[in-house]
């Protein structure tokens, strides 16, 4: 991306935790440009992100703008709380799939629910063979937001880890106490916290590279980055191409459309 060298347009970039960028987007401080694409993930690529991230790897990076001139229009992310009367200072450009799918993720929001089978990862199961997802509204997946089939079945919703390693402490000290004896409540907490140590805890921890552009930075510039920075994994197309085209000529086509549909047609 040469055209970035031609002028100085980078505010920050650092390490920023998983934890922050989406307790980010659930404050409304951190949102979506009214001219990116709507969310097109299917559920085995957040399963797929999920592992990733357990295992520590690269998962890319995250570009932001900072906005606090409301240069942009905004929306917020899917699944996340209406934007109505906040004003975001941080706008994402590049990441939007992956922290909309792991927003969903740990704020259980979504059209799937995610769980990590701990009687199998107890078995020695590779990590991977031990996240599911289930339809949301299936009757499967209401059962497991339940703590006492979570604690019969050794299933943790993934929305547990919202608070991070806390929520999981207390959530695993309360499935030990739903077994019978001493002996098994102390075993399955030992086991819990060696899950904690190998799996959660990552989980936690895990840090996204973020660019953060300065305000000063042009709109066209913007756009242009948008275009780049989104020409690879799932293509943009035509429509999403031409709204980032033409919104430096003040030409919103998203909200062109949604008029569009929404006025009547007549024969």
């Amino acid at each position: 991306m040469a055209y970035l060298s031609m002028t100085n347009l980078f505010e920050a970039s650092n390490l920023s935790n998983l934890t922050v960028l989406l307790r980010q987007i659930h404050a409304r401080e951190l949102a979506l440009p009214d001219f990116q694409r709507d969310f097109v993930w299917d559920p085995s690529m957040t399963q797929d992100l999920i592992v990733t991230i357990a295992y520590n790897h690269a998962a890319g990076s995250v570009w932001l703008i900072r906005d606090t001139l409301r240069v942009f229009a905004w929306r917020q992310f899917q699944g996340a709380p209406t934007l109505e009367g906040c004003h975001p200072s941080l706008l994402v450009l590049d990441g939007q799939q992956r922290l909309t799918s792991l927003y969903g993720v740990f704020y259980g929001v979504g059209e799937h629910h995610y769980y990590i089978d701990l009687r199998r990862l107890l078995d020695d199961t590779d990590f991977e063979d031990c996240v599911f997802h289930l339809r949301a509204r299936s009757r499967q997946a209401r059962a497991y937001e339940t703590f006492d089939v979570q604690a019969q079945d050794l299933v943790l919703s993934l929305s547990v880890l919202n608070g991070g390693m806390s929520d999981f402490s207390r959530w695993s000290r309360q499935v030990a106490r739903t077994r019978a004896s001493e002996h098994e409540r102390d075993a399955l907490a030992d086991a819990l916290s060696e899950v904690a140590e190998g799996w959660v805890r990552a989980i936690d921890a895990y840090h996204f590279p973020v660019v953060t552009l300065a305000e000063t930075t042009g709109v066209e510039a913007v756009c242009r980055m948008f275009e780049k920075l989104n020409g690879t994994g799932v293509k943009l197309g035509p429509f999403e191409l031409l709204t980032a085209r033409f919104w430096p000529q003040a030409i919103s086509l998203r909200r062109l459309w949604s008029k569009a549909r929404s006025e009547p047609v007549y024969a």
